[in-house]
């Protein structure tokens, strides 16, 4: 499984962390949509879930975060106990991010999307957006 994120919807879409996170700067005002996709390197199809995850940042409480698959808005599953997704090989699976600051300076903050393939630790894939300090995810 791979998972690789963007700041636009058609990419490029890279790998993140990688050498470093996918730096994204936002102020109190606008709301980002951040991209993320999931594909499958082999096999032919697998059930995965998504789940939310956010760093240690102080500043994880300074954004409202909602995400969606098409036009569903899956944020409570993705906050919660994962968005469960049939991915197959040759189909990668787009989701979009909505980061909207609460505040007018808000912190810096590491936002990492997390895919668990049938429930096993043991298969993970993460992706990291470093907002507002690119250091967010150290």
């Amino acid at each position: 499984m791979k998972l690789k994120v963007s700041k636009h919807k058609h990419g490029p879409f890279v790998n993140a962390p990688g050498p470093d996170p996918l730096d994204v700067n936002t102020t109190g005002e606008d709301p980002k949509n951040l991209y993320v996709r999931a594909s499958l390197a082999d096999g032919r199809s697998v059930k995965v879930r998504l789940y939310e995850r956010l760093g240690d940042s102080p500043g994880a409480d300074d954004y409202h975060y909602q995400w969606f698959d098409g036009s569903d808005n899956i944020s409570h599953d993705a906050q919660t106990s994962g968005y469960l997704f049939k991915l197959r090989q040759g189909h990668p699976q787009k989701f979009r991010v909505q980061v909207l600051p609460e505040i007018p300076n808000p912190d810096d903050v590491c936002l990492f999307p997390l895919i668990e393939k049938n429930s096993s630790m043991s298969d993970l894939a993460d992706a990291f957006f470093a907002i507002n300090d690119p250091n967010a995810c150290v």
